[in-house]
């Protein structure tokens, strides 16, 4: 089992709000993530969304087998996060998508 965007649970207009604002700091403003997941994070040494953000940049292109987002949602189910895996990864990777548009060709190369 690995990402699957299709599980995700946020609904269109909230996915919509996230990737229309700007990116904040506070990790709960993630759509999924919660008080649960963020204390995981916290003892990861992951404080702020942008650190989680940087997190996710560091496995483009490690692993041309895994994608960015397989790697993340194995990381999170190694850290204990079970809850809105998908969810987060799906908002991580559109708004990423969305400020950094060359990470997908670099993705797919």
């Amino acid at each position: 089992m690995a990402y699957d965007p299709n599980k995700s649970q946020i609904n269109e207009d909230t996915l919509a709000t996230f990737l229309q604002g700007e990116l904040e700091a506070e990790l709960t403003s993630l759509p999924g993530l919660g008080p649960a997941s963020k204390q995981l994070l916290l003892h990861e040494g992951i404080h702020t969304t942008f650190q989680l953000v940087g997190k996710y940049c560091s496995f483009v292109g490690e692993n041309k087998a895994m994608t960015p987002q397989d790697r993340m949602f194995y990381w999170f189910k190694s850290i204990g996060i079970s809850s809105h895996r998908n969810t987060i990864i799906n908002a991580i990777s559109e708004k990423i998508s969305i400020m950094l548009p060359e990470i997908d060709t670099y993705v797919k190369s």
